[in-house]
């Protein structure tokens, strides 16, 4: 048994490496985590706005009159991004709120007294999940510059409903600029073959989410995908996205083809077996950047440039989307994110099991505040009657809060596209919407042009 260390011999061995008692240069104060480049950027701009306004208005932000001013002054000075929309967002006064306390507090040393403020606006079910993916690929005319960015968001979009995720976990989150976080390979994507309940052989990958908030890699979220999906769509599938990106840049170290990973069986010994990857052997546009590992790489003029895919990036690309499938107001990532924890409770699974699914760590009142539907899921009129359960009564109710368009004309079915295009009616309206884009761009005035909009 080796000899006991006293706390002498503790001390004399700090004293031999430098160790000095009350050491006037170590600070009393906490350390606080650096912030990456883009939000100290939008902190500071937003905290130099306030430090002008305080020399008007006051400096306790903690009254409320002067915080409501703060906070007018805010949306009163800002514009919209569109000419037919002068005034900004809500959701874009509600960001600049949340940066201001943000800084506020690491100045402070201390959070601001906040009341709890819902961030979901817009609540998604299954039917619309379904419309835009049927979108993506059956329906949608819009021309990628590059064809895997269809791949790309298809990705993106059934990841982040299946695994509950934000927008900047598996690309580069627009509050990480310049950081380069997010999903990477070999380290964040696991391929295996197992057999299902039925002794058929398939494919699951497990991702590894980024989540926010969780700097140690070891407890960040991995959610397995199943490749037998049952009698749904085959564009519900979340194996063949992966598939096919690591494939394209060959990302696996022992197969070439899909034909080879489908022929697979796990051995009789194992429960899985693992379809290693390793880093790219193949450039798809021509890159430099061979042997990087970025998942979601983005491509510019034509080649993979080395960088993460963003979060704006991503986040425009299902905004677009949403309007072509004819939505008034498109889903957000956030609504996915939601619904999949909406999904999972209603499961009955444990509090821990749901929070480490949604990397909330264990604290409840994140779900209940942020996630959790205002429309009630216990059947109170089958708990008083006695009667057997029905369906899930909300989801429908859940899916009202956004409003969908089903007979534009990017929703149509092909045929019936065809016989409206040789319709003579139909192309005398376009040759009038036509016109109109030329007068609105020749347009001497904001407000002609808005009225030429209008006629559009």
């Amino acid at each position: 048994m080796p000899k006991k260390v006293s706390y002498e011999d503790l001390e004399e061995r700090a004293d031999a490496n430098g160790y000095i008692p009350e050491n006037p240069e170590i600070s009393a104060e906490p350390e606080q985590r650096k912030l990456s480049e883009s939000p100290e950027r939008e902190y500071g701009k937003v905290w130099a706005v306030w430090k002008r306004c305080s020399e008007k208005h006051g400096d306790n932000i903690l009254d409320e009159k002067t915080m409501r001013d703060f906070i007018v002054f805010l949306a009163s000075s800002a514009r919209g991004q569109k000419k037919n929309e002068p005034r900004p967002k809500a959701s874009y006064i509600m960001e600049r709120w949340k940066q201001f306390i943000a800084e506020w507090a690491r100045r402070q040393k201390q959070k601001m007294p906040s009341r709890v403020t819902n961030s979901g606006t817009h609540l998604i079910s299954n039917s619309h999940f379904k419309h835009l993916l049927e979108q993506l690929w059956g329906h949608d005319w819009h021309e990628y510059f590059a064809l895997i960015y269809r791949v790309y968001h298809s990705a993106i979009l059934k990841m982040s409903m299946y695994s509950s995720a934000r927008q900047g976990e598996y690309v580069e989150s627009n509050a990480r600029g310049q950081s380069g976080r997010g999903m990477y390979v070999p380290d964040d994507l696991t391929f295996v073959v197992i057999r299902d309940r039925n002794g058929q052989a398939q494919m699951v990958v497990r991702p590894k989410r980024d989540a926010k908030n969780m700097n140690n890699e070891d407890k960040q979220p991995r959610h397995p995908m199943q490749e037998n999906i049952g009698p749904n769509p085959l564009y519900l599938n979340p194996v063949l996205e992966p598939l096919v990106i690591c494939l394209a840049c060959g990302l696996f170290r022992d197969f070439k083809t899909a034909d080879e990973i489908f022929a697979l069986e796990p051995p009789p010994y194992e429960k899985a077996y693992e379809l290693v990857l390793d880093c790219p052997t193949i450039d798809l546009y021509d890159s430099d950047s061979r042997g990087f590992s970025t998942f979601f790489e983005k491509i510019e003029n034509g080649a993979l440039t080395g960088q993460i895919l963003t979060g704006n990036r991503a986040g425009s690309e299902l905004r677009k989307l949403g309007f072509c499938t004819g939505y008034e107001k498109p889903p957000t990532v956030h609504a996915l994110c939601r619904e999949g924890l909406v999904q999972a409770n209603a499961e009955g699974y444990s509090m821990e099991e749901k929070a480490q699914f949604a990397g909330h760590g264990l604290n409840p009142r994140i779900f209940f505040e942020s996630y959790m539907s205002s429309t009630s899921s216990v059947q109170g009129v089958l708990n008083i009657l006695k009667l057997d359960c029905e369906e899930n009564l909300a989801e429908p109710f859940r899916g009202l809060t956004l409003r969908r368009h089903p007979k534009l004309w990017q929703a149509l079915p092909a045929k019936l596209q065809e016989d409206l295009e040789d319709n003579a009616e139909c192309a005398e309206l376009n040759d009038q919407i036509i016109k109109l884009t030329e007068m609105i761009e020749t347009a001497s005035s904001d407000e002609q042009s808005q009225n030429l909009e209008v006629q559009q």
